[in-house]
């Protein structure tokens, strides 16, 4: 173990063989990487820092609220017996009624005409109408489909899953004002 005298850390110091696998140069020459590296990435990281303060988790909040309840719909078809399962669509509807009084209550929030997450998106009424309008959607979709899949043996709890994603991503489309974020919400549609 004393061969060892390359400047790594313990943690690449796998082997009692290191020092025949890696040569000297090597162990040399990756000892001054990182501190180059270092000295490069200090913009980079204050600059990511930059734009992670910019996020306003607050200004999606609808959207989170409703991948919370996507998921909420999949783990309650995972725990809940078969015979309960018609308990779900409830959830779903009921869940969309309170996102949706819940951005009807905050419909002039405080990041109103401004951008978040680093540009990609900007809040305006319209998008705070549209964002009302596909939640509103959602809601008589989820109701039909109550009626609609009784009558036919498919999978139910999947359909209130997609239109509460599907419903998600277009409150996200609405409001997106990169090319970027538009492009990620139009594929999740």
């Amino acid at each position: 173990m004393q061969h060892l005298s390359c400047h790594l850390p313990p943690s690449f110091l796998v082997t009692n063989c290191l020092s025949e696998i890696l040569p000297a140069t090597a162990c040399s020459s990756t000892a001054a990487a990182p501190a180059a590296e270092t000295s490069e990435s200090a913009p980079k990281s204050a600059a990511l820092q930059a734009a992670a303060d910019s996020n306003q988790w607050a200004a999606i909040y609808p959207e989170l609220m409703l991948g919370f309840i996507a998921l909420l719909l999949l783990v309650l078809e995972l725990v809940l017996p078969r015979e309960r399962r018609t308990f779900i669509p409830v959830v779903a509807i009921v869940s969309l009624v309170g996102v949706l009084a819940g951005l009807g209550i905050d419909f002039h929030p405080a990041f109103l005409n401004h951008d978040t997450f680093g540009g990609l998106l900007h809040h305006s009424n319209g998008g705070q109408f549209m964002r009302g309008f596909f939640l509103l959607s959602a809601i008589l979709v989820c109701l039909l489909g109550t009626v609609t899949l009784d009558r036919q043996p498919v999978a139910k709890v999947e359909f209130y899953h997609t239109v509460i994603v599907i419903t998600a991503a277009l409150m996200l489309l609405v409001q997106s004002n990169q090319f970027v974020m538009f492009f990620v919400a139009l594929e999740t549609v």
